[in-house]
């Protein structure tokens, strides 16, 4: 699980990305959305949030991550979590 500042209403409902996450104890600032999709889960009344939407970004201090937000349930007013796929290490070419 990846941390989001709380004044990222909208990145905290799935909205967008963060614009700044925190893993493992370091905050990256996102600085390029390189791509953003989700997967084919259906929403449904219970959970309108179904399914996950990814996003890899690339970030300060230098890195390329994929995460995903993953979507609460409406009746525990949860909102979901942001998660960290993988990171992902670049060659040289």
């Amino acid at each position: 699980m990846v941390d989001v500042p709380k004044y990222e209403k909208r990145a905290l409902c799935g909205e967008r990305a963060p614009h700044r996450f925190c893993w493992r104890g370091k905050w990256y600032r996102v600085i390029e959305v390189a791509s953003l999709w989700q997967d084919g889960r259906k929403k449904t009344g219970a959970i309108p949030l179904a399914g996950r939407l990814y996003v890899n970004v690339v970030t300060l201090p230098v890195g390329v991550f994929q995460l995903y937000f993953e979507g609460g349930k409406i009746k525990r007013k949860d909102r979901g979590q942001w998660m960290l796929y993988r990171k992902i290490k670049m060659r040289s070419a």
